[in-house]
């Protein structure tokens, strides 16, 4: 082979590698151009996902900000027509306005249920767990819901099972959100003169031994299409949690709906629906606890006389830097005979407990100069060591509960204050409590009666492990022991119960009842001591001895 075909052989197979190197590195480059918009789009995704996590931070704080503004302003309507009222010259004017403040209060609810919007998808969404009566937690809403369907023909109804308890334990206010979504949503769907009933049911207990209650919401309306059938059972399924984040779509559901689904499961329920040509059935399940069966662990004897009357020459300071409020607070309780010395922050209200004692501290959060838990927190600092504990409650439209609690504050009642929540927590907070431990007939009816008389709450315990238990779940202003018991083992007994005061900082009184033959408790480290017989005299000296009319100082050790 002549060596010019060898070299047109040569140039051949290079021409074919130089081919061969070409399409890789053509195909090397669309590889890169790829993965460079791939990139691209990564952070386009990225950047996009941020916007729009930024826009809802934006919308959430203004809705918040907004909210507060609102809700204070209605605060101080509510307020003024609770004050007017009282000076209703006839029946007529008290009428008129008693309407308007119902449409406040209405209006207040309304404004509340927008504001939940925005909660319920950033998952910022509190539960509270406090006893609530089933009926009157739903009829509420339901007044105004039967309304709307009467207007439309349509009949509205709602069956209670006789197996349901009638008082429970959870979130009423949540659990009534969640049915008004329902019942709103199948009103709205359902067709002229049909029909859209409620029913409430038992599904017996879980694990914890919690009553499981069904709510289904039946309606004659159009039956769901395929498509939003399939996205609604699929929102369903979704696993939700209170503090994150949930998109309120599912399909083209309204958002009443959507809200009150998303509720039910960040409230650890199960959600369902059934549809057909005879309507739609959605419901809900939802645990609780039965209210009258946890009562009946303590035995409490409530005063018999009205709770608003403990209020008479208390001292009370309020810290609240909005004109209006400071005024309509001062009013209310200067109506019902309290004392009270306000303040516009946190700081004078630090100052004034410094100087003097009070019974009770009203504390508002968002105040200029020092703000609500700052001085919270240095009321506690200075009470360190005095065995002294000011009840504090904050007065706020927008704090968090738990936030409050952890700075020393002993409670939370949300604004705009209701008159009648607001004077019940009063009074619940100044009544003065006792523990009576005798299993003495006789004696303890005598302690009793007489501290009843007095104003006081009273728990009664029979034995001084009933009475170590009972001090456990809460404080108490003074123990009435029993040292004859068998189980009475004297200074262990008290030992116990001084350690227990060092978690809540506040000192009771310890007072012994025992025989004239017994002399064991001269070494025992009582504040007091009554000797039986025991009469009515002698306990209303001991307390009166240690507890000045018209106070609620606590006892410093």
């Amino acid at each position: 082979m002549s060596e010019v075909t060898l070299l047109k052989e040569r140039i051949k197979a290079l021409e074919d590698e130089l081919e061969e190197i070409k399409g890789t590195n053509n195909a090397l480059k669309k590889q890169a151009f790829s993965n460079i918009l791939a990139e691209q789009k990564e952070h386009s995704c990225c950047d996009l996902l941020e916007r729009v996590q930024k826009a809802s931070k934006l919308k959430n704080d203004f809705m918040a900000g907004s909210g507060y503004e609102i809700r204070t302003s209605l605060n101080s309507i509510i307020g003024a027509l609770d004050v007017l009222y009282t000076f209703a010259e006839s029946d007529e004017q008290a009428e008129y306005v008693d309407m308007a403040a119902s449409e406040a209060v209405r209006l207040l609810e309304n404004i509340n249920r927008v504001l939940d919007v925005a909660r319920i998808e950033s998952g910022d969404i509190d539960i509270y767990i406090e006893s609530f009566n089933l009926k009157e937690a739903l009829d509420s809403d339901f007044y105004a819901l039967s309304l709307d369907a009467h207007g439309r023909e349509i009949e509205f109804s709602c069956d209670i099972d006789s197996d349901v308890p009638k008082s429970l334990r959870g979130d009423g206010l949540r659990l009534s959100q969640i049915v008004a979504g329902l019942v709103g949503d199948r009103i709205r769907y359902t067709r002229d003169e049909g029909a859209v009933a409620v029913n409430v049911s038992s599904d017996g207990y879980d694990t914890q031994n919690r009553i499981l209650l069904r709510f289904s919401v039946t309606d004659t309306g159009t039956p769901l299409e395929e498509k939003q059938f399939e996205a609604l059972t699929t929102f369903m399924a979704r696993n939700m949690e209170a503090s994150k984040s949930h998109p309120l779509a599912a399909g083209d559901a309204s958002l009443g709906l959507v809200c009150a689904i998303q509720l039910a499961k960040i409230m650890g329920g199960t959600v369902g629906v059934e549809s057909n040509e005879q309507g739609s059935t959605f419901w809900f399940s939802l645990p609780f606890e039965d209210a009258v069966a946890t009562s009946q662990n303590i035995k409490d004897i409530e005063p018999s006389k009205q709770p608003y009357s403990v209020l008479q020459e208390k001292k009370i300071l309020l810290a609240e830097d909005d004109m209006v409020n400071r005024i309509l607070i001062t009013k209310m309780l200067e109506q019902q005979g309290a004392k009270v010395v306000a303040t516009l922050d946190g700081k004078q209200a630090f100052e004034c407990l410094e100087n003097e004692r009070f019974d009770l501290v009203l504390m508002d959060i968002q105040m200029p100069v020092m703000d609500g838990f700052e001085a919270t927190r240095k009321i506690r600092e200075h009470e360190k060591g005095s065995g002294v504990r000011t009840k504090i409650i904050a007065l706020t439209a927008i704090a968090d509960r738990e936030k409050c609690l952890q700075a020393g504050m002993d409670d939370y009642l949300a604004k705009p204050v209701q008159k009648q929540e607001f004077l019940e927590m009063l009074g619940e907070y100044l009544t003065r409590s006792a523990l009576v431990v005798d299993d003495n007939l006789e004696s303890s009816q005598t302690i009793v009666r007489t501290l009843i008389e007095a104003g006081w709450r009273v728990t009664t315990a029979e034995t001084s492990r009933q009475a170590l238990y009972e001090a456990s779940l809460g404080h108490f202003d003074a123990f009435f022991l029993n040292t004859d018991l068998p189980d009475f083992k004297g200074e262990s007994v008290i030992e116990v119960l001084r350690k227990l005061e060092q978690y809540s900082g506040r000192r009771a009184i310890i007072v012994g009842l025992s025989s004239e033959t017994n002399g064991s408790q001269a070494s025992t480290p009582l504040d007091a001591l009554i000797e039986r017989p025991v009469a009515q005299e002698q306990v209303q000296t001991t307390i009166d001895s240690f507890f000045s009319a018209g106070s609620t100082a606590t006892i410093t050790q």
